[in-house]
């Protein structure tokens, strides 16, 4: 009997080992199993969905010739052949965008002497005429040229004229431009009808555009805890929304539209959105040919699955919110559809602001915030106040915690500002506080 028990006792460590590698080995058939689902399974049920069996077929039959042609041109007496006619067509463009020849100069070097004003007035007047001057007011540059006319040109110039130093970085030295910065993008958020929402300026569509993706991507990260963003977008839509693709990692669904109405194919946005969308697109009107994408279809969409809606605005601009006005019927596209979370839109357009001018605006400030990038570490920045900050050391400490309170509190609470007008107010209340710290003791 007691040597049954000590058989008994000596197997026992090997049984626990067996039944450990045996949870073990389920275990990493779980994980396989989960893994798999996750990253392939799941992912081709999600772009069958978006794309049905023709479209991945025809992605199929794309990566093949692509992968065939990277192949083929790789063979030396090909890629001679193809880098020749590369260089013919390079040599016409050349031609064409950047002339040489007789009366041509080219300036590639600073001067060794420096020119008078007369002469640099002269060289300009005679490039504008090498690059035909006047071409442009026949009314053939199509989506090049937005001109409000002579009266106007001669305002701008004037602006110019007066803030031609002036640092939007800097509103404690220039505030005038923190003003207009703000002031206009009030004036869209109402054309827009959200006067309590919130922007800011950008330099043009395109930067208007990624700012709307990088916002939505970091907000569906931060709220709904997505790590691979994704966003639908009808072929349609700006090149911009491409490019924010391929600038912050996001996987871009192209959609069809129709090709009668040119409008995106709703049943398709509808299909191709999944646990990662954090984004749908929208145009009014779109750049290719002019036509407004269903933009209540898609607020709805965007608001039973509780995601981002960009529509984009930018050629519509300062047309499309005084269509009905104007005594055109049009359907709703702005922030009266409830879904709606971002518009883009060009004042250097039909605004007739100079290039490059937009506004991107939000429903509300919370979902700017996401826009914004912000480091409180930066060694110059930090020193760039404590020298500054010298210039309020005659205030006293009450005074100087009082104003930095009460900048900030402006700063938290203000809902209509620009980028530019946050930063204004946190730099201020900033450099209110280190200039008390930065204070030499007596």
């Amino acid at each position: 009997m007691a040597s049954q028990v000590v058989r008994h006792r000596s197997k026992l460590p090997w049984q626990v080992i067996a039944i450990g590698l045996k949870v073990l080995d389920q275990a990493k058939s779980s994980v396989f199993w989960n893994v798999f689902w996750k990253y392939v399974l799941l992912r081709a049920f999600w772009t069958l969905r978006a794309k049905g069996f023709a479209g991945v077929a025809a992605d199929l039959k794309l990566y093949v010739l692509e992968v065939f042609t990277k192949i083929t041109l790789r063979i030396p007496a090909i890629k001679r052949k193809v880098d020749k006619e590369m260089a013919k067509v390079r040599e016409d463009i050349e031609a064409r965008i950047a002339p040489r020849g007789p009366g041509i100069v080219r300036h590639l070097a600073i001067p060794l002497e420096g020119k008078t004003p007369e002469w640099i007035d002269e060289e300009m007047e005679r490039m504008d005429k090498q690059e035909r001057g006047d071409f442009w007011k026949e009314g053939k540059v199509s989506g090049g040229i937005y001109h409000g006319g002579e009266d106007l040109n001669a305002i701008i110039v004037s602006a110019m004229k007066k803030f031609v130093v002036s640092n939007p970085l800097h509103p404690d030295v220039f505030p005038a431009i923190r003003r207009m910065d703000a002031e206009i993008v009030a004036m869209c958020l109402r054309m827009y009808n959200n006067p309590s929402g919130a922007g800011t300026t950008t330099t043009g569509g395109t930067e208007s555009i990624l700012m709307s993706c990088k916002t939505h991507r970091d907000w569906g990260r931060a709220v709904k805890g997505i790590k691979e963003p994704e966003i639908v977008v009808p072929v349609s839509a700006h090149a911009a929304f491409n490019k924010a693709s391929s600038y912050f990692g996001i996987k871009l669904h192209a959609i069809p539209v129709d090709p009668i109405t040119r409008k995106a194919d709703i049943e398709r946005v509808r299909r191709a959105i999944n646990p990662n969308t954090v984004m749908i697109v929208g145009s009014a009107v779109n750049f290719p040919d002019g036509c407004m994408d269903d933009i209540s279809a898609l607020s709805k969409l965007a608001k039973k699955h509780k995601v981002g809606l960009h529509v984009d605005c930018c050629l519509g601009s300062f047309i499309m919110p005084f269509m009905e006005k104007a005594g055109y019927p049009i359907a709703p596209f702005d922030f009266r559809l409830e879904g709606v979370t971002a518009i883009s839109c060009d004042t250097h357009k039909y605004g007739f602001a100079p290039k490059g001018t937009s506004v991107i605006m939000y429903r509300d400030a919370e979902l700017r915030k996401f826009q914004y990038f912000s480091m409180t570490t930066w060694p110059a920045a930090a020193q760039c106040w404590l020298v500054r900050g010298r210039r309020y050391t005659t205030w006293g400490k009450t005074d100087i915690s009082n104003r930095a309170r009460t900048l900030s509190g402006v700063a938290r609470r203000s809902s209509v500002r620009s980028d530019t007008t946050s930063r204004s107010l946190r730099c201020w209340a900033s450099r209110a506080v280190l200039s008390l710290r930065s204070r030499p003791r007596s």
